[in-house]
């Protein structure tokens, strides 16, 4: 399909259908000298604590024209002067929030979230170099692997001696094979 460009006024070839322009060249060259409005799709909004209007575009959703206005604004919402808090984490906290069972989370996820447990992964990886111990590579995502099972042995699953470092790929691969934990623990020591 052979177009016109509305800036240079050449003809041009393309096979877009939205295309407008012959070149980003153009498009940016269309661009200066034009106000806020019209180069961005957006709207104006009157800011709710100065009711100053000023420019926004959907992305952004802002909802005051400066910093100065959102910490008042936030400071009138905690007081409640609106009638509605917001920003708060006990809107949604426990009964509050939708989708509360009656405090129902598994215990091994309780354990998985506290700090002990997220200072024995850091642990493992810093010892192990952040390298994963079964195929050497560097970074990446890795997984904290227990070699001793996390659910038979309670009193190892804070031990550093008890991690290995796997990359995502091979601790997949280590949960879908029969490798038993002698094995595992052979391959750590052989380390």
């Amino acid at each position: 399909m052979i177009k016109i460009c509305p800036f240079c006024k050449k003809e041009y070839k393309t096979y877009r259908k939205k295309t407008v322009f012959c070149s980003a060249v153009c498009y940016f060259n269309s661009m200066r000298g034009k106000s806020l409005p019209e180069r961005k799709k957006g709207k104006f909004v009157n800011c709710p604590i100065c009711n100053k209007s000023f420019w926004t575009v959907p992305s952004q959703n802002k909802k005051y024209c400066s910093s100065k206005c959102a910490l008042r604004g936030n400071i009138i919402n905690k007081k409640g002067i609106w009638g509605k808090v917001n920003n708060s984490k006990k809107a949604h906290h426990k009964e509050q929030h939708w989708n509360w069972r009656g405090g129902i989370s598994k215990f091994r996820d309780i354990i998985r979230q506290s700090e002990e447990h997220k200072k024995w992964r850091w642990s493992v990886f810093i010892r192990d170099n952040f390298t994963c111990q079964q195929c050497g590579r560097v970074g990446g995502i890795l997984n904290a692997h227990h070699i001793k099972s996390f659910s038979e042995y309670p009193e190892l699953r804070f031990d550093i001696k008890n991690g290995l470092t796997l990359c995502r790929k091979c601790h997949y691969l280590l949960g879908h094979q029969n490798i038993n934990n002698r094995q595992l623990f052979n391959l750590h020591i052989s380390l």
